[in-house]
Parts: C-alpha cells; structure tokens; sequence
C-alpha cells in the first residue's frame, strides 16, 4: 500500500470527534498524566539507554509521552524516541524507522488529529504542536514523507482545526524552520465584510524541497517539487513551478531552472549532469584531498597498532 493509500485508509477509521465545548471540558477536568503505553513500544529505561549508546544498531522504538493515552493510537518504529504531551481522544501518530536514533517532541492537545511521519528522517528534536493546553485543535492532518531530514530548532505549529500540513519525500530542511498553519485562538477579520480571513485550505510541500535556515512558512502555501528557499525567507502564497529557488520577504521566485543535490556523494545517481562540473571545482580537489589525507592516517594507525600487536 502507497503512503496515501496508507493516509486514506487511516483517515476512514476515525470519523467521529468530540465537539470543541467537550474539548475544553476535557483539558479542564484536572486529569493527572500518566505514561503512555504506545502500540510496539517500549518505555524500559535500560532500553532507552541502551538506543543513545549505541547508534546505527536498531532499538525498538520508545515512547515517552505525558498525558492521555486511552482511545489514542501511537506507533513509533525502531529508533524513533518520542517525548512530549498527548491530551485528547482519537489521535493517530505513525512515526516510522529510521537507522540513527532520533528525538521527535510532540505537544497534541485535541482529538481526532493524524500525525504521520514516513521512514529514514533525520528529526533532530524537532517540535511538533497540535492546538495547545488552552485552545484545543481537532481534526488536523500532518503528513511527512519518506528520507525527511531537518536540523536543529525545528517547530510546525497546526493551531487551527481542521489544519493540513503535506510534506513530500526527500525534503531537506535547515536549522531555526518554523511551519505555520495559522494564527487560533486571535481572531483576524476583514474590517469592511466582517468576513474571517484566518483561513487555509493546507499546506503543500512537494517532494525534493531543500528549506534554508530560519525561513517562516504560513498557511494557504504550496511548495512544489525540487524548490529550494532561501534563507531567511518568508513564504504566505501558493508557487507552482518546480526547479525554483524561491526567496525573500515576502517570498518570490528569484532563480529558475535549478537542481539541487544533498551532498557529492549522491552526485552522480541522482544528477549525472553536473557530476563533471563539480569534480572541475576546488572544492572537490580539495576535498578529494582530505579525504585520501584521512584514508592515508587511519591505514597508518592500523598498521602501529599491528607493530604493538605483534609477539616479541
């Protein structure tokens, strides 16, 4: 079954809600948290440990959330350590495996919400919020794909119910991102209609999206495939050609007819064309140069430590 076949399949199964009145009375009926006993978990700290101590080895996954666990469905695969607040009914979290251990800080405060995060991501602490302790959020949706990676300092805030959030595969994001999909509990209105304006139908981020350090993305945006954005940058609308590089406050396309590639490594699978460039430039000289440097002092070192070996 495909990702979204898979996301389909889970949306049908939690068709239900409670109404936002019987949210607010949930969050202020003074339950006392506890442990959560997640699907395929464990929460052994010898075994927790033991995942920190001892990386590239996979260890069961470990969930180590605050809050509700009756009626909500959480599922975290090999070295995924999942931390934070869970208050609510009918939540469904899927995080799937990855082969370094990694630490995902989830704050959900309402019911019915659907977190699904694909296989092999890179999530270095990031901070994911669903609604908050006083405003519930029910009903939103976020879905990341496969080989996500991102850096430190990462926060996706879904305030709104009903928020959408999409991230394709292979989406690489810098330090310091924060996603937006919108401003709940302030209330902001067109001043003439009286119309309500804090609207948004989701955001959309294609597959192969490079996002640079500290840029903000709100809500009602779409990013398509193979974009990078820049720097600082912030997104508020919807673009629709890939190969961009999109930037700046707000946000435009400032370069067309781009490929990026997350490091030399993948150089010459995934853009074959700019493999001969790059190995004409210093900074493959030199780092070629490096790394023979390094080959050439660690044979060195196994070869003394042989010599010590050796009988006398």
């Amino acid at each position: 079954m495909g990702l979204r076949s898979t996301w389909n399949a889970i949306s049908a199964v939690f068709k239900g809600g409670y109404p936002l009145a019987e949210d607010r009375d949930r969050a202020a009926d003074g339950r006392q948290p506890v442990r959560a006993k997640p699907i395929a978990a464990s929460l052994d700290p010898e075994a927790a440990q033991a995942h920190s101590a001892s990386p590239g080895i996979p260890h069961p996954g470990i969930v180590e959330l605050v809050g509700d666990v009756e009626g909500n469905h959480i599922e975290v695969g090999s070295n995924i350590i999942l931390t934070g607040t869970i208050r609510g009914q009918g939540n469904f979290i899927r995080i799937g495996a990855t082969e370094n251990p990694q630490t995902l800080n989830l704050h959900v405060f309402g019911n019915d919400n659907e977190i699904l995060i694909g296989t092999g991501s890179f999530l270095q602490n990031l901070r994911i919020e669903i609604g908050s302790a006083r405003w519930l959020c029910s009903r939103a949706r976020l879905r990341i794909g496969d080989g996500f990676s991102i850096a430190s300092q990462g926060r996706f805030i879904l305030p709104n119910s009903g928020n959408l959030l999409e991230i394709g595969d292979n989406c690489m994001f810098s330090s310091n991102i924060v996603v937006r999909g919108g401003e709940y509990p302030h209330l902001v209105f067109d001043q003439k209609s009286g119309a309500y304006l804090d609207v948004s139908d989701g955001i959309f981020i294609g597959d192969h999206v490079w996002v640079g350090e500290g840029a903000f993305i709100g809500k009602s945006v779409t990013l398509p495939g193979d974009c990078i954005v820049g720097t600082r940058s912030v997104v508020t609308k919807r673009f629709e050609e890939t190969h961009c590089v999109i930037a700046g406050n707000p946000a435009r396309v400032v370069k067309r007819s781009v490929q990026w590639v997350a490091n030399e490594f993948m150089l010459e699978a995934q853009f074959p064309a700019g493999h001969t460039a790059f190995a004409d430039t210093a900074i493959d000289r030199i780092n070629r140069a490096e790394r023979e440097r390094a080959e050439a002092m660690a044979a060195s070192d196994v070869r003394a430590a042989a010599v010590q070996d050796e009988p006398d």
